[in-house]
């Protein structure tokens, strides 16, 4: 299937989270992330304020400079580094190239790099670059909204 150079070379990242009874479960594709406030809230009688929210994280990014997701990558033959810009080094020499910014998952061509490993669309990094496939987290919650250690996520699937 052909596309155009617009959907060929673009894509987003998503999140999304469905609670059911005690549970929650959320489901991330790059570097989208969901964060909960917990908190226990006052104990009644006690006479003392709300608790503080603290802020949770239920998912994390999905990167080229975390080792599952470079391994990943790199094994379907794609390509991971930072971007280079050349760099004049004095009048007639050859310019020499420095590494810069965050490491990014490169097309066959080098113009195109991203900062995730996994997306919706950007069709021109399939498939040996990128992943659609979703990072599944599944946590336990308190009657009182109270979030308990996470269950771990499954292991990357392409």
């Amino acid at each position: 299937r052909t596309h155009n150079f617009d959907a060929f070379h673009s894509g987003t990242t998503a999140i999304a989270a469905y609670r059911h009874r005690n549970r929650l479960y959320v489901a991330n594709v790059g570097d989208s992330l969901a964060v909960m406030g917990c908190g226990m809230g006052s104990v009644r009688g006690s006479g003392a304020g709300p608790e503080p929210l603290r802020a949770v994280e239920l998912s994390s990014d999905h990167r080229p400079d975390l080792e599952d997701e470079k391994r990943h990558i790199l094994e379907g033959g794609g390509v991971v580094h930072q971007s280079s810009i050349p760099v004049r080094q004095g009048f007639g020499a050859p310019p020499r190239f420095m590494r810069v910014g965050p490491e990014r998952v490169w097309d066959r061509t080098g113009r195109c790099g991203l900062c995730v490993t996994r997306s919706l669309g950007d069709v021109c990094m399939r498939p040996w670059a990128l992943s659609v496939t979703a990072m599944l987290g599944n946590h336990s919650l308190s009657s009182r909204l109270a979030l308990h250690t996470p269950l771990k996520a499954p292991p990357h699937v392409s």
